[in-house]
């Protein structure tokens, strides 16, 4: 019986999957490959580049014109203070490659002797040269993990694979791709009189850079209807758009979710005949709070400065600061951490990763926040909103300036303790959905609440204050009353958060209300 992946490369056999053969970018890779190019492949961690090079390799041994060999040189990185033993097991993966999967011992018979005539700034272009000279059929060579590789080690690769460039096809590799997370042309290897050489000065024989998509909806609704036939489970419209629009497509996310609702969620709910939008939605909650390895590994990644640098605006809406450069932004793309929305605007890869960031924010501040559910609910378990944000006011001004200091990201630290506080309190039963705005200077958070009579919804905005308390809030409220009539809700809150360690703090706590046609906003002055 097929399962959804959720660790390492795709099998067939085993795995629901989309056809690989039939991605976008799969005809720009075999055309290229058929022109004898040399290019690069990359894209983030788990979207699948590696399930599409042996897919490709597999795909050109059947059709018999080339050899292809997948080649991952990983485990080569734990050398590479020693180029000598780096070299060594590049050759030596290359060669068991080539024995297992191409039935081709060449490599093995002639790599370490090579290796030891010519040394490791040699003996790769030399293996190729003869492997290719004593071939039937021109070789092409699906590199994996390139981006793995580091300075010198790195330079010496990228220049033996050029050094070869010409001699190609009967002398050497007639195609090859270089695959990785970071796009190799990018990636600094060595200095050279004070000016830094990239991969593309030392790699500049290639052709071009593809970077691999995420999934598109109708893959994966094709890939939930083979789930239907195969096991008469069905995802409803609904459930399905919702799949994807809380994943972008991103592979892993994808498979993460379906895996945890057919294999955990089902079983475990006998009475589940149609998979709704409520069970794609409950699954993503628990995948969130398991911090499975993908989602740590993302979590790992907040701690890196040039990842701060540019996730810090997006948290509190502001401007990107001018000293951002392109390649932290490039960084985060690569590393599927950011993208471009709908309007052209840069934010969170994925609605997953909005709920996953801050809370991996909050999470130490948020264990430590003491507090009785029972305080902000009616006879009726209706939660009272107004109360919570009432207790809010002087639980920040007392512990906030202390605790602000323990925040990695301390200028979003009055916002992250805010999202802390609700987080602890409506993880007791409900959700909450961050709504980000860059240069809007403004967030928003919306609480789900569904055991009261009725599902409730709040809305809580929170800013910064600037040059005065009366235009943050002239700038600010207009933002809110368009989101609430979004989201159809007649009451809203306003939370104004006063620069940290300002003079005269106790005395600047406020409350009021604005009333406007149609609705009113609480605003809290903190």
């Amino acid at each position: 019986m097929l399962f959804f992946n959720t660790a390492g490369p795709v099998n067939f056999e085993d795995h629901y999957a989309v056809n690989l053969l039939e991605r976008p970018q799969v005809k720009d890779i075999l055309r290229l490959i058929e022109q004898k190019k040399y290019f690069v492949l990359h894209a983030p961690r788990q979207t699948g580049k590696t399930s599409l090079l042996l897919a490709i390799a597999n795909e050109l041994n059947k059709k018999g014109d080339v050899k292809a060999l997948y080649l991952n040189v990983e485990p080569s990185v734990l050398y590479l203070d020693n180029p000598g033993e780096c070299f060594k097991s590049i050759i030596f993966e290359l060669a068991s490659r080539a024995r297992d999967y191409l039935d081709d011992s060449y490599p093995e018979e002639k790599g370490l002797e090579l290796l030891q005539q010519k040394g490791p700034g040699f003996a790769l272009n030399e293996l190729l040269t003869l492997w290719s000279k004593n071939s039937e059929k021109p070789i092409v060579l699906l590199i994996d993990e390139v981006d793995k590789l580091e300075g010198d080690v790195l330079a010496s690769f990228l220049k033996q694979l050029r050094a070869g460039f010409d001699k190609r096809p009967k002398l050497f590799p007639q195609s090859i791709i270089l695959c990785g997370v970071e796009d190799i042309r990018y990636k600094i290897v060595q200095k050279d009189d004070d000016k830094d050489i990239t991969g593309g000065d030392l790699f500049n024989i290639e052709a071009k850079s593809i970077e691999l998509s995420t999934l598109t909806q109708p893959e994966i609704e094709n890939v939930l209807q083979d789930l239907k036939k195969d096991r008469e489970i069905d995802f409803s419209e609904d459930a399905a758009k919702r799949l994807y629009e809380i994943t972008r497509g991103q592979p892993w996310l994808v498979n993460a979710i379906a895996y945890e609702i057919v294999e955990e969620m089902v079983p475990r709910k006998a009475n589940i005949k149609k998979i709704t939008k409520i069970e794609v939605d409950e699954a993503m909650e628990n995948i969130i709070q398991r911090q499975e390895i993908h989602i740590k590994s993302l979590m790992d990644r907040l701690k890196e400065d040039r990842v701060r640098k540019v996730i810090t605006p997006i948290l509190i809406g502001s401007d990107f600061p001018e000293e951002l450069s392109d390649d932290d932004l490039r960084y985060l793309t690569e590393l599927g951490i950011i993208q471009l929305n709908n309007s052209g605007m840069i934010d969170i890869a994925n609605p997953i990763y909005h709920e996953i960031i801050p809370r991996a924010l909050v999470n130490p501040t948020k264990r430590i926040i003491r507090y009785d559910l029972a305080n902000y609910l009616d006879e009726n378990a209706n939660l009272n909103i107004h109360e919570i944000m009432r207790t809010f006011q002087p639980f920040f001004r007392k512990h906030a300036p202390s605790w602000n200091e323990q925040f990695l990201y301390r200028e979003a630290g009055s916002h992250l303790f805010l999202q802390a506080y609700l987080q602890r309190i409506i993880d007791g039963g409900g959700s909450i959905t961050r709504y980000y705005g860059i240069s809007r200077n403004q967030i928003s958070l919306v609480l789900n609440w569904p055991h009261g009579m009725e599902d409730q919804t709040f809305i809580v905005s929170s800013r910064d204050i600037s040059s005065s308390v009366k235009s943050t809030m002239n700038a600010a409220v207009p933002f809110l009353q368009e989101e609430m009539k979004e989201h159809g809700l007649s009451n809203g809150h306003l939370v104004l958060f006063y620069p940290m360690g300002m003079k005269s703090y106790e005395r600047k706590a406020f409350h009021q209300v604005s009333r406007f046609d149609g609705g009113e906003i609480e605003i809290w002055g903190m």
